[in-house]
């Protein structure tokens, strides 16, 4: 605290991800380091290091169900680089309910493919081919965990965090809370605008 009283807010989730704009380190073809913000990522076709193609089709299907607007802001991109992040920097809801960031691959894994079991056996589709009226009675499935022989984690606990993320990606920004009709004043600015 300084003399005058005042003390820098502590910088909590919400204020980096507002302040930052989810500028992110991507591994680029070749393995150079760049920086860009998870949409960024994504248009630019920059590898997963972590997810496979299909689980993250899977993944972009299911949270654009959750909070449209979630796979144009890359959230394929965010998760897989936050899977890749080391324990301190990682961002993904699942650490803020107390889950090992060490098992966090894992948790999104086993949901991604209790995800492609029900899809394939009630909507003979792959999830990463579902239509949107159909990824959402799926979420509504998660959400009320009424998917028979799921396993790991509740279907809802998946549900939410995976809705969680996607509300960072999408709304967790600047540009995010304008678009929401909201001021972004934000505690920590970015360096740029990314």
């Amino acid at each position: 605290m300084s003399s005058s009283g005042w003390a820098p807010a502590a910088a909590t989730r919400r204020r980096f991800l507002q302040g930052s704009a989810l500028a992110l380190g991507f591994v680029a073809a070749g393995g150079a380091r760049i920086v860009a913000t998870p949409a960024e990522a994504r248009a630019r076709g920059l590898p997963l290091t972590v997810l496979d193609e299909a689980e993250a089709a899977a993944l972009e299907v299911v949270v654009e169900a959750l909070v449209p607007g979630a796979r144009q802001a890359g959230i394929a991109h965010f998760v897989d680089q936050q899977l890749g992040a080391a324990a301190e920097d990682n961002l993904l809801m699942l650490k803020y309910l107390g889950f090992d960031p060490a098992g966090h691959a894992g948790f999104y894994r086993e949901a991604l493919s209790n995800i492609e079991r029900f899809s394939r056996a009630h909507f003979d589709s792959p999830a990463a081919g579902l239509a949107p009226e159909r990824a959402e009675r799926l979420v509504a499935a998660m959400a009320g965990d009424d998917i028979p022989d799921w396993t790991g984690a509740p279907a809802s606990l998946c549900h939410f965090a995976l809705r969680a993320d996607g509300v960072d990606v999408v709304y967790g920004t600047a540009a995010g809370m304008t678009a929401l009709g909201m001021p972004a004043i934000t505690h920590i600015e970015a360096p740029s605008p990314w």
